[in-house]
């Protein structure tokens, strides 16, 4: 099975932040907000290794959140 790990920034998106500014730049319109998410497929494992591998390589607990399988982003 491929399991689907999706990591996100908890508190400021600087990079959604530029690309929101940017967007605005060049006359884009409608965008309320842009946020980022990282996403790693991992394959041939299971989910209990899938929560394993997030925590230990592909997020940091300081300033990021992530979930396995499911959306991150709870406010879009």
């Amino acid at each position: 099975m491929i399991h689907i790990i999706r990591v996100q920034q908890k508190d400021r998106d600087i990079k959604g932040e530029n690309i929101f500014f940017q967007a605005k730049k060049f006359g884009i319109k409608g965008l309320t907000q842009v946020k980022t998410v990282k996403i790693y497929r991992v394959e041939g494992i299971t989910i209990k290794q899938a929560d394993k591998l997030s925590q230990v390589l592909f997020f940091e607990p300081i300033n990021q959140e992530y979930a396995i399988n499911k959306p991150v982003i709870k406010k879009a």
